[in-house]
């Protein structure tokens, strides 16, 4: 539809390390064994209740305000932040046992747009203007 089209972009998506994580240990048969979470913030709980919960959120990617020219090869969707939790849920068996997983918060539709040779960047499909592009 719109692929391979020259674009103007207003802002992208900066990839940030935030340093929130699940920390897991594990058996020797490779099941969860505990869950511990770690990172920087007052919303990090001290050990994982396992109850279900979400528990703290992870961030992503974040957006910057940028003025520059590209070509729009495709669009993707991409995850903005999410909720990491622990849970304990029940195997088909009847043992219980410890799982771990995330929710997306905020969902971006972003088209990929490549600036250099070999470099590219997310950019909200709202902050791009091309010919024909909307």
């Amino acid at each position: 539809m719109f692929e391979f089209r020259k674009v103007k972009c207003h802002s992208y998506l900066k990839r940030v390390r935030d340093g929130r994580m699940l920390d897991v240990s594990r058996d020797r048969d490779g099941s969860i064994s505990g869950i511990r979470y770690s990172g920087i913030g007052d919303d990090i709980p001290d050990e994982c209740k396992c109850e279900g919960a979400y528990e703290f959120l992870k961030t992503y990617y974040k957006k910057v305000e940028a003025e520059f020219d590209g070509v729009l090869v495709g669009t993707t969707t991409v995850t903005m932040d999410a909720y990491l939790y622990g849970d304990t849920g029940c195997e088909p068996w009847g043992s219980e046992c410890l799982y771990i997983g995330k929710s997306p918060n905020t969902i971006l539709v972003c088209g990929v747009v490549y600036y250099q040779n070999n470099r590219k960047r997310y950019v909200p499909l709202v902050d791009i203007d091309g010919e024909e592009f909307l």
